[in-house]
């Protein structure tokens, strides 16, 4: 385990969520270059998903250019797969830290908290998480193929606020995504496609292997 390559990674990925959740745990074996062969097998029991996720998390960090994969250029005798942390790649810098302020005297900090007072009320914080809750639903909503069953988008917004569905919306427009191109949701011109009502009250992306691709795509074994 390289401790400088995973502290890069915490500083300056661009990723969060599950994909920094993969590129942690391939940190986690990775030497001071960033070189590492775990399993996707071990992967999936680190990161606790499925191998298809695994695969589909770890070609979303490729496209990214954060990490590199070389199938089965590990050393022998079993030749695993060589993931590669590209460090150079991380662009995200770390925040400064702010230096405190100077003392304040008593007068000066009074004067401070009238004119605050007498300035226009501050908008409240819940209206920046109601933009936020907007904005997750928007994207599974634009995310969600369209299909005779598609509608009650009313209803499905009030389940994903009321079930809290914000906090892991990366993974349902991931796997949303992936089933729209899946044979499983296309077969018969996507008569078996759920209505978007049924699909978050039964919360089926939890725990869902990715979808089988209709096209042809590049799969890492």
């Amino acid at each position: 385990m390289s401790i400088a390559v995973m502290t890069e990674v915490w500083n300056r990925s661009q990723h969060s969520g599950s994909e920094l959740l993969m590129l942690l745990a391939i940190a986690d074996f990775s030497d001071d270059n960033g070189k590492a062969y775990p399993s996707v097998n071990t992967l999936s029991r680190k990161c606790r998903m499925s191998r298809r996720n695994v695969q589909y998390i770890i070609n979303n960090l490729k496209g990214s250019g954060e990490l590199s994969v070389g199938i089965k250029k590990g050393p022998p005798p079993k030749f695993p797969n060589l993931y590669r942390v590209n460090i150079n790649a991380l662009k995200v810098q770390p925040i400064a830290q702010v230096k405190p302020s100077a003392h304040v005297q008593t007068s000066e900090r009074t004067s401070a908290i009238q004119r605050t007072s007498d300035a226009q009320p501050i908008a409240h914080k819940p209206s920046v998480i109601i933009k936020n809750h907007q904005k997750g639903f928007s994207e599974f909503w634009n995310a969600y193929p369209n299909c005779k069953r598609k509608g009650s988008k009313n209803k499905c917004q009030s389940v994903w606020k009321k079930q809290n569905f914000e906090s892991v919306a990366e993974q349902i427009i991931a796997h949303v995504t992936s089933m729209a191109n899946s044979n499983e949701w296309m077969k018969d011109s996507g008569q078996y496609i759920p209505a978007p009502l049924t699909y978050l009250n039964q919360q089926r992306w939890d725990g869902a292997e990715v979808g089988t691709q209709a096209t042809s795509n590049e799969v890492i074994f």
